[in-house]
C-alpha cells in the first residue's frame, strides 16, 4: 500500500506548508 503512504506525506506536505 504504497498510495496510502503517498497520500499520508503529500497530506502532512500540504499541512507544513
Amino acid at each position: 500500500m504504497w498510495y496510502v503512504v503517498l497520500t499520508w506525506v503529500y497530506k502532512t506536505f500540504r499541512k507544513t506548508y
